[in-house]
């Protein structure tokens, strides 16, 4: 539905998924059409590893490389305020990174002119606040279409107010 209005909206968006590996969910130059969605709707499947045809690697959280490469995707799109959302469900444990890869990656990323954002989906994931300097963590799911549209218009209005005071 986010990805619906913000279409609407004319907002130039891209939707990416991860696990051991970045998946493109909605491309930036792609349009929300039939196969864009359908893509969308498997992402719980993902989690639960029973897309067909899809990636089903959901044991595996490579949080900082798949992070890195959707900051270049997002560093090569044009636009005057770029927001970086990373919805986080469980610990970066991965098959090819852990933890101080994705520390590396948030230290790298802000750094830049991203607004990086870390939002813990779910009890018990606290750990988000760990890793990001903006971040809303044991956000329950009913929850989230409500607060990513705050965050969104927050975020647009002010985006000075997401990025880290300077050392």
């Amino acid at each position: 539905l986010l990805a619906q209005a913000l279409t609407r909206l004319g907002v130039a968006l891209e939707v990416l998924g991860f696990q051991d590996e970045l998946l493109p969910l909605k491309p930036f130059d792609e349009e929300l059409g039939a196969a864009a969605r359908r893509r969308l709707e498997g992402m719980l499947r993902e989690v639960r590893c029973d897309n067909p045809g899809g990636h089903n690697q959901a044991l595996y959280n490579d949080d900082g490389p798949c992070l890195l490469l959707a900051s270049q995707r997002l560093g090569e799109h044009p636009g005057e305020v770029k927001v970086l959302i990373v919805l986080s469900d469980g610990l970066p444990e991965g098959r090819h990174s852990d933890a101080s890869d994705l520390r590396a990656a948030v230290a790298r990323i802000v750094t830049t002119d991203q607004v990086l954002i870390g939002l813990g989906i779910g009890a018990g994931t606290g750990h988000v606040r760990d890793f990001y300097p903006a971040s809303v963590a044991d956000v329950a799911a009913a929850e989230l279409p409500g607060l990513l549209a705050e965050l969104l218009e927050d975020v647009l209005a002010d985006p000075a107010r997401y990025r880290p005071a300077e050392a």
